[in-house]
């Protein structure tokens, strides 16, 4: 009896257990099921947020390829309008800061050859060529605001004219472009970039000085500024490559030296004037020509010239033969006087040029000049202890004893290599400045007392 109730009781804890165990098992199975729901939901959200931020990333994407096809578009359209404004003739619209194009081009070009613009030619309306322009209207009574409108480009136009004696083509931005190649020689500073016929020269002098051997081009490349400043170098000058003034003076006469054989170029008549000295008297309809009466330049004929070589030649700036016609040689003298007197030296022998020319020939030939022992006196041009004269002011251009004193001076100390003429020239200025450097004083190339008492000081030594 007792071992059929403890099967019972055993049979009943064996189903109890079961059941708790089935239970369990339900539990498990539930949960487990519910996770892989949650799971399965968690998935398909990780999913959906994928899939929405990569749609956003391609649409991203697609809007930067509009972005770009529209900017490339933009800079096309923007390329077209520049490319119109770079056909604009000169002097056709105001031309002002970020303006470009040809006529900005030729703009600079002219604010260059009249020394008011050092920059690059580029056809970009910069700072630098708004100054340029403010300066240009400053010196000639115009507005100063630094835009290039038809006043003032037409009146910049008329006094490049006037430099170059010549009238200047007023076409298309391309027909003025040629036009403005044919560039006066020494009347702008050439540097690396530019072109035209001076730069032709320019290359032809160093070539025949043996300092250049590239091709003739008209074009200022490395060759053409690397031979400019191993010239500047030789005559002690600043070596920056940049043909300016000073450069140009030099180097032709340095050219015009070899040609004549060593002799000083003014001894040498130019070329054309001799030729016009042999001239038919039928081929000059403009012979008689009341002097004064006209301004005389360069290609000029008549009775006019005439008298202006005498009067030159009188005043010994003038050394060539009396052609009665004004060709290089005549030009350089005129441009000597000017210098000298203190007027604009555009070798051109207007109403006040040859006024003056007239006063200082009849003051010479009339008698009012130093006596003979007053001149004696005054060309003494050293102290008694062999130093020179600090009560005088020496400078470019100037003749005299006292400059051919200074020119010995500074070559005994090393600094003057050429010869003593007693003309100062562009070498002896340079000699000037060269000492000024040395003792850090002002470097000006004007030999005044305080420069003359440090060449003295040191020739004490």
């Amino acid at each position: 009896m007792k071992r059929g109730l403890v099967a019972i009781l055993a049979a009943w804890m064996l189903a109890a257990g079961c059941a708790g165990a089935l239970a369990e098992a339900e539990k498990a199975t539930k949960e487990t099921v519910t996770e892989t729901q949650q799971s399965a939901s968690e998935q398909k959200t990780e999913e959906a947020s994928s899939a929405a931020e990569e749609t956003k990333t391609e649409e991203k994407k697609t809007d930067d390829k509009k972005d770009g096809a529209s900017a490339e578009t933009s800079g096309k359209k923007t390329g077209a309008t520049e490319s119109t404004s770079a056909a604009i003739a000169y002097g056709s619209r105001t031309m002002k800061k970020d303006s470009k194009g040809e006529d900005v081009k030729l703009l600079q070009r002219y604010l260059t050859e009249l020394n008011l613009y050092s920059g690059s030619v580029t056809g970009n309306y910069g700072s630098r060529t708004e100054d340029a322009v403010k300066a240009f209207q400053r010196k000639n009574g115009l507005s100063v605001d630094g835009k290039a409108g038809a006043k003032t480009a037409a009146l910049l136009l008329k006094r490049i004219e006037e430099k170059r004696g010549t009238k200047v083509s007023t076409g298309t931005a391309a027909t003025e472009q040629k036009a403005d190649d044919k560039v006066t020689y020494g009347s702008r500073a050439i540097k690396h970039g530019m072109k035209g016929t001076d730069v032709t020269q320019l290359q032809k002098d160093l070539t025949a000085l043996g300092l250049y051997s590239g091709s003739i081009t008209g074009s200022c490349g490395s060759l053409t500024a690397a031979a400019v400043r191993k010239f500047q170098r030789e005559n002690n000058l600043p070596a920056d490559g940049i043909a300016g003034a000073k450069t140009i003076a030099l180097l032709t006469e340095k050219v015009k030296a070899k040609n004549a054989g060593g002799k000083t170029a003014e001894t040498t008549p130019a070329k054309d004037e001799t030729k016009q000295e042999t001239a038919k008297t039928e081929d000059q309809p403009d012979t008689k020509v009341t002097y004064g009466s006209r301004a005389i330049k360069h290609g000029m004929k008549g009775t006019d010239v005439t008298q202006l070589q005498k009067d030159l030649a009188a005043l010994g700036l003038y050394k060539g033969s009396i052609t009665g016609s004004c060709g290089s040689l005549t030009a350089a003298a005129i441009r000597t006087f000017q210098r000298e007197n203190g007027l604009a030296a555009d070798g051109v022998a207007g109403t006040r040029t040859i006024a003056l020319l007239k006063d200082k020939v009849k003051a010479k030939t009339s008698g009012k000049q130093e006596t003979a022992a007053t001149q004696k006196e005054s060309e003494k041009t050293v102290s008694a202890d062999g130093t020179l004269k600090t009560g005088v002011t020496l400078r470019r251009y100037q003749r005299s004893d006292d400059v051919k004193a200074l020119q010995n001076a500074l070559k005994k100390l090393g600094y003057f290599k050429g010869t003593a003429t007693g003309y100062y020239g562009e070498q002896t200025e340079a000699s000037v400045i060269a000492f000024q450097a040395k003792k850090k004083l002002r470097q000006d190339g004007v030999a005044g007392a305080s420069t003359l008492k440090a060449i003295n000081a040191e020739l004490k030594k």
